[in-house]
């Protein structure tokens, strides 16, 4: 998902077949969260631009995650 100012916290995210958390943007972040037992990507962050060297400014902090990417069709 592509965001500003988007914050996930505490929150359990688990048992599916496809992605937990994926954020991409700016000022965002994730904490607190249980992110386990998923399809594909457990927790993922990305923002800002390497081009410009623009920061995302984003955290990603005391969260927990286990037993991602147990099942993907290709």
């Amino acid at each position: 998902m592509l965001c500003d100012q988007v914050w996930v916290r505490d929150c359990l995210v688990a048992n599916t077949g496809g992605n937990g958390i994926d954020l991409s943007g700016t000022d965002s972040g994730v904490t607190g969260c249980t992110v386990r037992d998923l399809g594909c990507i457990g927790l993922r962050v990305g923002g800002g631009n390497t081009t410009t060297l623009e920061r995302g400014n984003n955290l990603v902090h005391g969260n927990t995650v286990a037993r991602n990417a147990r099942w993907k069709r290709t």
